[in-house]
């Protein structure tokens, strides 16, 4: 086994090899963490002839948006992360809506209505 003792002097255990040989594997090379969100399957966006209102429609029903929700949904496309969807609302509207941002996006995450990808 080759690789360097630690402090201690005791040789690299077999799993610290591999995490040495798998961090050398990645030099030069970015790993792409980035989660977009997007809407999940089966659902989409619609807005209602009637008064310009957004739904949010699926198999299971409507549910009618207020104007903050319809807005961090419509960022929901797959191309943006969970920040990046909070730091364009906040240019849109008020920066003190980043918790608020935040919050639903958990919310709508838990209720299957966006997925990362």
């Amino acid at each position: 086994m080759s690789g360097n003792p630690d402090l201690a002097g005791n040789p690299p255990s077999a799993s610290a090899t591999m995490r040495l040989r798998r961090s050398q594997g990645m030099k030069g090379k970015t790993a792409s963490s980035r989660r977009t969100i997007r809407l999940a399957a089966g659902y989409r966006l619609q807005t209602r002839s009637a008064g310009g209102g957004r739904s949010l429609v699926s198999s299971k029903g409507s549910i009618q948006l207020n104007d903050s929700a319809a807005t961090v949904l419509e960022l929901c496309n797959g191309s943006y992360t969970s920040e990046e969807i909070v730091a364009r609302v906040l240019r849109e509207k008020d920066d003190s809506l980043a918790d608020d941002v935040r919050a639903f996006l958990d919310a709508a995450q838990r209720r299957g209505w966006v997925v990362e990808s």
